[in-house]
């Protein structure tokens, strides 16, 4: 048996005493966050619009898409159903693996 009096007793987060390990939860920082959501945000872009299928589907509307072109940022962002913003995003990151997309 333990003694109560040497022994240091365990405590919860709150600080009371538990018999059960403690399991405390640190919320990440806001450097730590922005980490996460712009790897989210890169996640879903790529399983939503992925690399090949953009490629394909820009070859099939001439070959070059100028993202000044409201018209035809349009009409890529509704193939993919996603908005013209979010297609923007994803055209530069396509962009920066090649030459021109």
């Amino acid at each position: 048996m333990t003694d109560t009096k040497t022994s240091p007793a365990k405590r919860n987060c709150d600080g009371q005493p538990s018999l059960a390990p403690a399991t405390c939860y640190t919320a990440p920082s806001a450097e730590e966050l922005a980490q996460m959501d712009a790897e989210a945000n890169h996640f879903a872009m790529c399983l939503l619009m992925p690399e090949d299928w953009v490629r394909r589907e820009v070859k099939r509307m001439g070959g070059n898409i100028d993202i000044g072109d409201d018209k035809a940022m349009k009409k890529l962002a509704d193939k993919f159903k996603v908005s013209v913003t979010v297609m923007t995003l994803r055209l530069g990151q396509i962009s920066k693996n090649v030459s021109a997309v």
